[in-house]
């Protein structure tokens, strides 16, 4: 882990955008089973869905907030460890999107960290590179990695690590190394889809493709989401340093 164990103190970890919660008790009991004293706080726009955190994890304080209004200060310097999976993309509007970004950064403590799991663009081709915003009815658009870089550098936080997610062939692509390896994902993803309809191909064949899954992600082929590791530090020490490029952030399975 990149965490280190703190004697006799409590660890602070806040899920953003926790749903009904299936990452926070992940995370609260992946920090437990490492010897970690832990509070939780999850916080989501739904209070329904908070209802069912409030019943199922007792132990969680559950917290309703609006990402696109909160206060970005709300927060500050409380957290070791926040998270945001699956979350950041559904807010499509650009300013409340930073907004969101900036209340998930400022929630951290120096040398604490931040975790941001999303469909993450980190390649050379994307059609989400040019679309049309006044006709787009999706519910979520990835980000460039060196956007969310810019947004959190500001304050304080650099990345330290970026590592595959989940593979294509599991959650759909969102990028390629340019226009032929998008058109054949596009392809695979569409003849994928229509077996992925029988429940009894899934379950028949879903050890094969969490398998796949693996060694796409181990060849650095996933071209979906991305878990990026984030860790507050001196921004006015660190970001001339990143800035001027004499050191580059030591990354794991790095995708640049």
């Amino acid at each position: 882990m990149h965490f280190r164990k703190r004697i006799n103190t409590t660890f602070h970890f806040l899920d953003i955008g926790a749903g009904t919660g299936f990452w926070t008790d992940l995370i609260f009991h992946m920090l437990l089973s490492h010897g970690f004293q832990t509070k939780t706080v999850a916080l989501d726009v739904s209070d329904d869905a908070l209802d069912v955190i409030r019943k199922r994890l007792p132990y969680v304080d559950a917290v309703q907030e609006d990402l696109a209004t909160i206060s970005p200060e709300r927060c500050s310097n409380t957290y070791d460890v926040a998270s945001a999976f699956y979350c950041l993309h559904h807010i499509v509007k650009t300013r409340d999107f930073i907004n969101a970004l900036q209340f998930a950064g400022s929630s951290v403590k120096q040398a604490g960290f931040l975790l941001v799991m999303d469909p993450i663009l980190t390649r050379s081709y994307s059609k989400f590179d040019s679309f049309e915003l006044y006709s787009f009815r999706g519910n979520g658009i990835p980000r460039h990695l060196y956007f969310m870089d810019d947004i959190l550098l500001d304050l304080g936080l650099r990345r330290v690590a970026i590592y595959p997610a989940v593979s294509f062939i599991l959650n759909g692509y969102i990028e390629a190394q340019g226009f032929l390896g998008y058109f054949v994902m596009d392809s695979f993803w569409k003849l994928l889809c229509a077996f992925y309809r029988s429940e009894g191909f899934v379950r028949s064949t879903a050890g094969i493709w969490r398998y796949a899954d693996t060694v796409l992600k181990d060849l650095n082929l996933a071209f979906s989401s991305s878990l990026c590791l984030y860790q507050k530090i001196d921004v006015n020490v660190d970001k001339q340093v990143f800035l001027s490029g004499d050191r580059l952030p030591a990354c794991g399975k790095s995708r640049t």
